[in-house]
């Protein structure tokens, strides 16, 4: 997937820092690879806090309102979200025992301060010509990732006028035969996307951890 690699270079974001996924399962499909850009510091961060990944969306949610800070209750935070209240007070139980939101006496909530988006996710889809069923799929990564590149082998003249026009109404980018067409831009997504989709990084991110530290025992 050479093309596809060589794409994460103009990512915004790309010059503080790549780091770059092959099957990645994020919260909606599988892209063929998946890019985090920025600094480093918040996912080194992110990593050193002893609480596991917040992989459920509605958990997700009442984190992304939760500030580390200011305190507030869980009537704010359904009024931020516009949820019912109902549901919020399902989940704290969970969420408080993960470590990811904490409660003072008066039952008010503060969110962990090493839990917030670790950098820019992209997700990046590779064809050789299906440029409807890529698009589709690059669509689907909207609803959770900052952003997505689609890279084609080719495309005639009156599919890539076509295609053009349908990435760029997305904000996604493109590229074809190699040849940069759009750059991709970060699109504003509501906190609580960003916060789901960074968690799933963090949670393959653990992931690797354990795979590499894990030794399996060798007879001779």
């Amino acid at each position: 997937m050479p093309v596809a690699r060589n794409a994460t270079a103009a990512l915004p974001g790309a010059h503080a820092g790549i780091m770059a996924f092959t099957d990645f399962h994020g919260p909606y499909g599988v892209p063929d690879l998946t890019v985090l850009t920025g600094d480093g510091l918040l996912r080194r961060k992110r990593m050193r806090a002893r609480v596991a990944p917040v992989l459920n969306e509605v958990d997700a949610g009442i984190v992304s309102a939760a500030d580390p800070k200011r305190p507030q209750s869980a009537r704010q935070i359904a009024y931020r979200l516009r949820w019912d209240l109902d549901t919020v007070h399902r989940r704290l139980p969970i969420v408080k025992r993960s470590g990811a939101i904490m409660t003072d006496d008066a039952g008010r909530i503060t969110r962990h301060p090493a839990i917030e988006p670790i950098g820019n996710i992209f997700a990046i889809e590779n064809k050789v010509r299906d440029w409807r069923g890529a698009l589709r799929q690059c669509r689907n990564y909207r609803l959770w990732a900052d952003g997505y590149v689609m890279v084609l082998a080719h495309a005639p003249e009156s599919v890539l006028a076509v295609l053009t026009r349908e990435v760029a109404s997305d904000g996604g980018g493109l590229v074809v035969g190699g040849e940069a067409v759009l750059e991709v831009q970060v699109r504003t997504s509501r906190r609580s996307e960003r916060l789901w989709a960074s968690e799933h990084v963090v949670a393959e991110l653990v992931a690797r951890q354990r795979r590499r530290s894990y030794q399996p025992s060798v007879r001779p």
